[in-house]
């Protein structure tokens, strides 16, 4: 086993943040547990729209981000006490390109001194961009509320490691990979690009065919058969998609056994303002050789119950998703079993929808969702994911992957009554 895999030189790569536009493929993900870890335990939570904060609350979050971001202090009913402590900003990173998704607000309290209410606030920010990779920051905050403003005495934040980070691992032929490094100028460029170049892991409907078939051989049959994949040179990327705090230790292990410990080759890292990714070359083929990718993610903080230190985050094997694909397609025939089917003005083409109308692709969207393609948020926004579940679902069914069309619509609500 070991000869298949060779280290892999990594080019140097300086990333600059900017934003570029990527044509995304399918998200090649896969991690899964025999047995979960650990129970969480989470704490009650209430969710309150933004117009029923106080006011206060309002204003000094909103102070908070800016200067987080680098930003001119724009209200001007906020400052900061310059005798204060304030340390909210990270050297090299400003959160370019990410939105604010929630507000967690963990601790809030007042009291009354001298006619002045003295409060305390912490909590945590989520950012986010537009590939889903997120960032959580813890936050507090010590400010006084005058008639006509507010005073920021002391504030702080800082990234909070996430509980179980979220993985993506792509396989990508050798040389398409060497050309993206060449082409790379920033980290999205580089992710879209190994995204859009990594082999496809959703298995045609031939290939789930041909594979059913080889599964009710016997071993002899399937070396009379002649059935064999080529290897190749591949590398293999695995991105965690959760900002990890400097102390935080990922590691990735390639073993011949799931039980085993020994990796078979050393992946170098990159770590990218505190987004990392493992990189490993080898020479195998795709459903032919059988090894094991293991993610380890050490938070160097105590979030674990019963002193567990060390978690295995993603478990992936180099084989397309068959199991899956079995899945949807118990699914569709469930459906079509239920349902009598049955066309409607979608399916029958005689109305078209368009992907840059924000309705429109909401109901494409809800639809892939359905059929189990597509699980980031229903925003009618068509970026990289609705890109990517769309061309997974075309794929699946045995059309040609080039964006939305009449054909892809018809197919897409087929039996829906849409």
């Amino acid at each position: 086993m070991m000869r298949y895999f060779k280290i892999i030189s990594i080019y140097l790569l300086v990333f600059f943040i900017c934003g570029c536009a990527v044509q995304d493929r399918v998200q090649q993900q896969r991690a899964q547990y025999t047995e979960p870890p650990f129970q969480i335990e989470t704490f009650d939570t209430q969710i309150i729209h933004h117009e029923e904060v106080s006011g206060d609350i309002r204003l000094v979050v909103a102070a908070i981000v800016e200067q987080m971001r680098n930003e001119d202090n724009t209200s001007q009913y906020v400052s900061f006490n310059n005798r204060g402590s304030h340390r909210l900003t990270y050297p090299a990173f400003h959160f370019n390109g990410f939105s604010l998704t929630s507000t967690l607000i963990q601790n809030y309290n007042c009291e009354t001194v001298n006619n002045v209410n003295e409060c305390y606030l912490d909590g945590f920010f989520t950012f986010a961009d537009d590939f889903q990779r997120t960032s959580i920051d813890y936050f507090n905050v010590e400010y006084a509320v005058h008639d006509n403003s507010i005073v920021i005495h002391d504030s702080f934040a800082v990234n909070a490691p996430p509980t179980i980070p979220r993985l993506q691992a792509y396989i990508v032929p050798r040389e398409d990979f060497s050309k993206v490094v060449d082409r790379a100028d920033s980290y999205y460029s580089f992710y879209a690009g190994i995204v859009s170049s990594a082999h496809n892991i959703v298995p045609t409907d031939e290939e789930q065919r041909q594979h059913e078939k080889l599964e009710q051989m016997s071993f002899f049959e399937r070396l009379r058969s002649g059935v064999t994949r080529e290897r190749e040179d591949n590398v293999v990327i695995i991105f965690a998609m959760d900002r990890l705090t400097p102390n935080a230790e990922f590691e990735v292990q390639v073993t011949e056994s799931l039980y085993s410990s020994n990796s078979l080759v050393t992946p170098e890292y990159i770590n990218y303002q505190g987004w990392r990714a493992a990189i490993f070359g080898g020479n195998f083929a795709i459903d032919r050789d059988n090894f094991y990718i293991k993610a380890y993610y050490e938070p160097a903080i105590d979030i674990y119950p019963d002193g567990t230190e060390r978690i295995l985050a993603g478990l992936f094997t180099p084989e397309k998703d068959y199991e899956g694909q079995k899945k949807v397609q118990r699914e569709r025939m469930s459906q079509q079993r239920e349902h009598t089917p049955r066309e409607g003005p979608l399916s029958r083409g005689e109305s078209v929808l368009d992907t840059s109308d924000r309705s429109d692709a909401r109901i494409i969207q809800t639809r892939l969702a359905e059929l189990g393609y597509y699980n980031m948020i229903i925003d009618g926004l068509w970026g990289p994911g609705s890109r990517g579940a769309l061309e997974q679902f075309q794929r699946s069914s045995g059309l040609e992957a080039s964006g939305w069309n009449l054909q892809t619509q018809r197919s897409l609500f087929e039996g829906t009554g849409r």
